[in-house]
């Protein structure tokens, strides 16, 4: 679309096509966002290091967070790829 969104060590961001910061997407503050992923129209997968997985819906604003405190494997996701509708 018309945004583009980038993650870092202190969070995810969305910043418009002139890369002006739009807004500071407040469930990743001070996350360490290491990968995004635009799984649909309107979902996002974000890997991290130190909170897993972070599922995002752009459309309701809600995310949910796969990590060891949700029972899974991992706390630190260093890299991500989709290929052939597999996650690796």
């Amino acid at each position: 679309g018309k945004e583009i969104y980038m993650g870092g060590k202190n969070g995810l961001f969305i910043y418009d096509l002139n890369f002006t910061l739009k807004e500071e997407l407040e469930y990743f503050r001070d996350i360490k966002v290491t990968n995004v992923n635009q799984i649909n129209d309107s979902i996002l997968l974000a890997s991290t290091t130190g909170s897993g997985f972070i599922i995002y819906n752009e459309n309701t604003k809600h995310s949910v967070s796969y990590n060891r405190s949700h029972n899974f494997i991992a706390n630190n996701i260093y890299s991500l790829v989709i290929y052939n509708n597999a996650l690796w």
